[in-house]
């Protein structure tokens, strides 16, 4: 669930789309408390879940006291992405994040710049999943939109794919395979070969 000022995207209420966490509802019934909009402000309300597309109402009006049914809301199926992440040796890696993000093509350097760093900030609100004892995870799909899938964990190498197209119908499934981190050793030294004392060594 995640509630913003319709309107103006620096006026957040209590969720916003870069800082809403996925909770679970077991009777599907969720209730938003301690809502302080202001006169004439109107709000949106996003609903996400696995499984389902995402839902979406506009112009939400609250009364200044009370509270306000939004009646039942219906979620349409939608297809999901299965990820199997494993070992190089065939053992399932269990805690693993694995992430489904859109790519967009870019056409030169200053587009691929802004891309990269609209992915970066899309990244709070990506589709994200952990996953579990048989390293599996599941998240919702991208029908027809290229994407990037990415895992992480803390005792392997980050890994990413290439870009590749979700398909338009159906769920589907991609396995991953992770490696462990190796080791770089760097000598710093002078022309003559003597060693450099204290010197400042980064990586990218």
């Amino acid at each position: 669930e995640r509630l913003a000022a319709a309107g103006n995207p620096n006026e957040m209420m209590n969720f916003s789309p870069s800082s809403a966490r996925m909770r679970e509802y077991p009777d599907g019934k969720v209730t938003l408390a301690s809502l302080r909009p202001k006169p004439k402000q109107r709000l949106t309300l996003g609903v996400e879940a696995l499984a389902h597309t995402r839902f979406s109402r506009d112009a939400i009006e609250l009364p200044a006291v009370g509270t306000i049914d939004l009646g039942v809301i219906e979620l349409a199926p939608a297809p999901v992405l299965q990820v199997l992440v494993t070992a190089a040796d065939g053992t399932p890696v269990a805690g693993a994040t694995v992430r489904i993000v859109e790519q967009r093509d870019s056409r030169d350097g200053q587009q691929r710049a802004q891309i990269e760093h609209m992915m970066a900030m899309q990244a709070a609100a990506a589709r994200t999943a952990r996953t579990d004892g048989e390293g599996r995870a599941i998240l919702n799909s991208l029908p027809g939109k290229r994407v990037v899938l990415s895992a992480t964990h803390r005792e392997y190498a980050a890994w990413e794919s290439d870009a590749f197209v979700c398909p338009e119908r159906g769920d589907s499934e991609r396995p991953v395979q992770l490696l462990r981190g190796g080791t770089v050793e760097v000598s710093v030294v002078e022309t003559d070969g003597k060693p450099v004392a204290n010197a400042r060594v980064e990586r990218r």
